[in-house]
């Protein structure tokens, strides 16, 4: 038995960019384009969010666990560990178990956001900003964690996403600097 922190996550990826895409006045690429094409098309900028983590370590209630290996090759949301080897607690009967078992973790998650912004410079103090954002762009879905309640009917299986998780939302919006 190891022992990991189950409050926290043992992986973590995060990556934020910024891109000045290229195009319009003072740029690479459409230099020399006339005013309202650079209006329309200059001056843009791509920006991301990228967030992926391991999953949670499996924290499992009161029950006997006859010492077989719960963990399975391919896990899957019907069946995410084995179930085989535990039983319900029996009253006024102390724990012998362990609380979580090493390298038995609940999925990661994974999610990407993305904003696309325009800045107009109207006059000297003020300026308007037009943006697009896209939160969970790829419209990824990640599973929650497994139950791990012995009497729950759903025993080892996942029956929800996860709370970081929701379908692709897009906002837009107009802001304005003065």
């Amino acid at each position: 038995y190891t022992w990991q922190d189950p409050f926290g996550y043992r992986h973590r990826i995060t990556n934020a960019s910024t891109w000045d895409i290229p195009l319009g006045k003072g740029r690479h690429f459409m230099n020399q384009s006339h005013w309202l094409l650079d209006a329309i098309v200059g001056g843009w900028k791509l920006s991301d969010v990228i967030y992926w983590r391991s999953g949670n370590l499996l924290r499992f209630d009161g029950m006997v666990w006859d010492g077989t290996d719960p963990k399975v090759s391919n896990p899957t949301p019907q069946q995410w560990f084995s179930t085989s080897g535990f039983q319900r607690l029996p009253d006024f009967t102390p724990r012998t178990n362990p609380w979580s078992f090493s390298g038995l973790t609940g999925p990661g998650v994974f999610t990407m956001n993305a904003s696309f912004v325009k800045d107009f410079h109207i006059t000297e103090r003020l300026k308007m900003q037009l943006r697009a954002d896209a939160f969970n762009l790829l419209n990824n879905m990640s599973w929650g964690d497994p139950s791990t309640t012995v009497d729950d009917s759903s025993f080892g299986q996942i029956t929800n996403q996860a709370n970081l998780t929701f379908g692709r939302r897009v906002q837009l919006g107009v802001r304005i600097e003065f």
